[in-house]
Order: structure tokens, then C-alpha cells, then sequence
């Protein structure tokens, strides 16, 4: 009895329940429901404990396998770290590309500041402004200007249809205006009709060629 639940006890040491469980159902099923105690080396369940737990040595097909991994994995490192160095080499062209923007930026903003203050010297905040908005006020300065043009040389025409124009639709429009105005003959002042005394008083002129038609029609 005492061999009997030491071979139970070695049995269990050496094959934990909680790591392989009960014998097999159909097992059981051949013994009357219950686990002959050689059913591991009788079933060929007879594995030590780390030879289950320990993987099973890498056959020639896996070893190749994890050797191609690798180098693949080494490969795509590197390709990591050169899409770094890129990402670096971008972001300093950027920064550059910003600045250069932000000098241009400055610079152009200046012309425009320059240019509108002519017009108009006491349009507040043109600093504040962007380049772009900056533009807009001086595309509308200068639309202004020259409708005042148009308006000088047609001082008594409905020049309502130039409401829609833009600026270089005014300043075609200025310019057809102009040459037109300019080819115009001059035009002279009308005479005034004499009066009857002055017709009277005129002493009239003849000629020889005159006189000669004035005779023959009186012959006819």
C-alpha cells in the first residue's frame, strides 16, 4: 500500500495535474473508468516535465527561416533609420523655407505699406496687416484713382456700369477713353447767322467766268 501511493505521490511530482490533467476519457473507458498507473508509458505519454516545456529543437528548414527573418528585420532597420535621416533633412528644409517666407513676407508687405501710404497716409494698422490684405487696400486705392480719371474725361456720362469693373478693366476703359477723346477733330464754334444789314452791306464779288454764266442764262 505504501509503494502504492509513493508510485501515486512520484507520479504526481513528476506529472502535475494542474500542467497535464487526468488520463485520457478513452483510457479510462478501457480500464473500468479509472487510470491504470502506466497509462503514460503504456499510451506513450511517458515525457518528463521539461521536455514538454522546452521547445523543440530547430529543425534545419526553421533555422534558414529565422536566418532570412533576420536579415529582413536588419534590412528594414536600416531603411528605418534612412527614412529618419530624411525626416530630419526635411524638417531643417522646412524651418529654412519658413524663414526665407517669413523675410519675403516682410519685405513685401514693406512695398505695399509704401505704396498705399501715397494714396492715403492715415489708413491705420497697415503693419498689422498681411500681405495679402495689404493688397486688397491697394488694389482698392487704385481703383478709386482712376474712376476719378474716368470720371475727368466724361465729367457728364452715367458711368454706373463701372461699378463691377476690376482694376484692369478700369484701366483699359481709361485708356480707350482717352485715345478716343484725343482722334476727336476739334470742334469749332458755330458762325453766327448775319443779319440783314449785314448781307446788304456786303459789296458783292464778281467773276469773269461768273458773269459769263449769268449771261447765258439770261439768253435762254
Amino acid at each position: 500500500m505504501e509503494e502504492e501511493l509513493l508510485t501515486t505521490y512520484e507520479e504526481k511530482k513528476e506529472y502535475p495535474e494542474k500542467e497535464y490533467g487526468d488520463c485520457p476519457d478513452w483510457i479510462k473507458e478501457k480500464h473500468g473508468g479509472k487510470c491504470p498507473p502506466d497509462w503514460r508509458e503504456k499510451y506513450g505519454y511517458n515525457k518528463k516535465l521539461e521536455e514538454v516545456a522546452s521547445p523543440a529543437k530547430d529543425t534545419k528548414e526553421q533555422k534558414e527561416q529565422i536566418a532570412q527573418l533576420e536579415k529582413e528585420l536588419s534590412s528594414k532597420q536600416e531603411e528605418i533609420e534612412k527614412l529618419k535621416q530624411k525626416i530630419v533633412e526635411l524638417e531643417a528644409q522646412l524651418l529654412a523655407q519658413k524663414e526665407e517666407s517669413s523675410k519675403l513676407e516682410d519685405f513685401v508687405k514693406k512695398i505695399l505699406i509704401e505704396r498705399i501710404q501715397k494714396f492715403n497716409s492715415e489708413i491705420p494698422k497697415l503693419e498689422e496687416k498681411t500681405s495679402a490684405e495689404l493688397f486688397e487696400v491697394l488694389t482698392e486705392l487704385e481703383k478709386r484713382e482712376v474712376r476719378e480719371n474716368i470720371e475727368k474725361l466724361a465729367p457728364n456720362a452715367d458711368l454706373s456700369m463701372l461699378d463691377d469693373f476690376d482694376l484692369d478693366s478700369l484701366k483699359k476703359f481709361e485708356s480707350i477713353l482717352s485715345k478716343s477723346l484725343a482722334n476727336l477733330p476739334e470742334i469749332q464754334p458755330k458762325k453766327s447767322v448775319p443779319s440783314e444789314e449785314e448781307t446788304l452791306s456786303r459789296k458783292p464779288t464778281y467773276t469773269t467766268e461768273g458773269v459769263i454764266q449769268y449771261l447765258r442764262s439770261i439768253k435762254k
